[in-house]
């Protein structure tokens, strides 16, 4: 899977199977969503990881997915939060790439993985 636009399925399909099967973080998550599709609106991020959180509860059923689903519905609230900060600053975000950049200049202890 390359960088570039994706469908939403594509992204809810990397996203369950991220959280699902990787043993990973939610908030590792957000960072792979936003590496690997740098060219999509910040906001089809959002829905992808709304959608995956979604889809994890309906799959499994379980006190630990249900851990795994509310980590990454307060990973959508925070990425909701650093759009709006930028929307309140002036500062143009069209793409997941620019949140990136953000992250990269502003805010590298909490989505960036260390060496990021």
């Amino acid at each position: 899977m390359g960088a570039g636009m994706g469908s939403d399925e594509e992204m809810i399909e990397f996203a369950v199977r991220f959280l699902l099967f990787g043993g990973h973080e939610a908030r590792e998550l957000v960072y792979e969503l936003v590496v690997r599709w740098p060219d999509v609106p910040p906001l089809q991020t959002i829905y992808a990881l709304s959608m995956a959180a979604g889809g994890a509860e309906q799959m499994i059923a379980g006190p630990e997915i249900s851990r795994v689903a509310q980590d990454v519905w307060r990973m959508t609230g925070l990425l909701g939060v650093d759009l709006f900060l930028l929307e309140q600053r002036g500062t143009p975000c069209l793409t997941a790439a620019d949140l990136l950049a953000f992250w990269r200049t502003e805010d590298d202890v909490f989505f960036l993985p260390r060496g990021a």
